[in-house]
């Protein structure tokens, strides 16, 4: 697999030729003698604009190499104004080349990072290549699907018809711009980068997370920002990594700089405010995807801590809510294994017929003894690699889906409560999903 290109500016693809190559050469030599990490550089591509001393004598070395920055730390307007990318209104570039240029800094470091911090705020323009080569393929997918004229002018003003001509209209599109692959999943990351270059990182992972149906998931730069959390609450707690490990797996120790550790953490994600009190709305937030309104407060109720000081507080909090919450882990997937897993869902849900809203209840926990509900629970897992065609439970495969959420003990001990006596595969199947659902505390979602 090659390594992942790096461009510090966003998508190249807004440049010239000329200067995208000249960018590229100049990031790979300031990467080396500023000693930045290529990761920070990644991060900052996707708008994740991070505040580190070495991603700013990164910035800065790239803005002088390339004659934009002069050695006081002011920039040369002319040569800056050349080396804007196509696309950019002119409200843009006034603003850029106005208030992005003639930002202060503490160093000349700093204020070229402010600087470029100010560009990748307000440079949010499609490029003019974009623009014409969405233009492009528009044409071609409209005469190979044969829409009308007035359902294309319909979509473009929100409105989305459910007719067989928009649908292959829309596959098209997707396939040619490379969203999709032809089979119809989706390709995250040309899908991410083919998204307009201003956005910011966060901004990307909703548009994806909300168009693929994937609200509520985690992603792979939000699990990178919560290890960045995590990490900085380790090197301040001073509190043993291993230890660290073992408290996700639920075994806690009475050891005072792993309860630093949470409590800095549940600080961080805003769980728990600076006196270790519960913050309600932020908590009903972030789990309210997989419990009820109702069953949030019998959690928060019942995990109410006796401890008066924060860090103990957080302490109990924690522990109580990591044992008392049964959705506590969705199985840690990344964006592309939950597209998969969307993919498996819509296919079996297709095939069985069965009533969506039994399958978001069993979801919860509500398993209805309905046959469709059976055969697609039947269909997914099969379907997932995680039962036979006979039924049965595949060990091995479930422990390497689970390898990094649950010990082999306790997966193995899920699995021996339930084994299941049932005489077809699709009653061993549901059988199967209802008992791992209720003694497992990981779930991997059903669609």
């Amino acid at each position: 697999m090659s390594p992942k290109k790096i461009e510090p500016f966003g998508s190249l693809s807004q440049f010239s030729s000329e200067t995208a190559e000249k960018i590229k050469q100049v990031s790979k030599e300031c990467i080396k003698s500023t000693g930045v990490d290529p990761d920070l550089i990644r991060r900052v591509r996707g708008g994740d604009i991070v505040d580190e001393d070495k991603v700013k004598q990164f910035v800065s070395c790239v803005f002088k190499t390339l004659k934009l920055q002069n050695e006081d730390g002011s920039f040369d307007r002319s040569i800056v104004e050349a080396r804007l990318p196509n696309g950019l209104t002119e409200s843009e570039k006034d603003t850029i080349l106005g208030k992005c240029l003639s930002i202060e800094g503490d160093n000349v470091e700093d204020r070229a990072f402010k600087a470029y911090k100010c560009y990748r705020e307000n440079a949010k323009a499609i490029t003019d290549e974009q623009r014409n080569q969405i233009r492009a393929i528009g044409k071609k997918c409209k005469e190979s699907s044969g829409v009308s004229k007035e359902v294309i002018l319909k979509l473009k003003n929100g409105e989305v018809t459910d007719e067989p001509p928009l649908r292959n209209f829309v596959s098209c599109m997707f396939q040619k711009l490379k969203f999709t692959n032809a089979d119809g999943t989706v390709d995250v990351e040309k899908m991410r980068d083919r998204l307009p270059s201003g956005l910011t990182d966060d901004e990307r992972t909703a548009i994806i997370n909300d168009c693929l149906g994937l609200k509520g998931t985690d992603s792979n730069e939000q699990k990178a920002k919560l290890k960045v959390v995590s990490d900085k609450c380790i090197a301040s707690s001073g509190a043993d990594p291993s230890s660290v490990e073992k408290g996700r797996k639920g075994e806690f120790g009475d050891d005072p700089k792993l309860k630093e550790f949470i409590f800095c953490l549940l600080k961080a994600t805003e769980m728990l405010d600076d006196n270790a009190d519960v913050r309600l709305d932020k908590i009903k937030a972030k789990i309210s995807k997989d419990l009820t309104e109702a069953e949030i407060e019998t959690l928060l109720g019942k995990c109410k801590p006796t401890a008066t000081v924060p860090v103990e507080k957080a302490a109990e909090f924690w522990k109580c809510y990591w044992a008392n919450t049964p959705k506590r882990i969705e199985l840690a997937l990344t964006i592309e294994e939950k597209a998969t897993v969307t993919k498996i869902g819509k296919k079996c849900i297709e095939e069985t017929k069965v009533d969506v809203k039994l399958v978001e209840k069993g979801e919860r926990g509500e398993f209805a003894d309905d046959p469709k509900l059976k055969e697609f629970v039947f269909c997914f897992l099969k379907a997932s690699d995680i039962i036979n065609a006979d039924g049965y439970p595949k060990p091995d495969e479930i422990k390497v889906r689970l390898a990094n959420d649950a010990p082999v003990s306790e997966i193995d001990d899920v699995l021996s409560q339930c084994e299941s006596k049932a005489a077809t595969p699709v009653d061993r199947a549901a059988d199967l999903w209802k008992c791992y659902w209720k003694k497992s505390p990981v779930h991997i979602p059903l669609q």
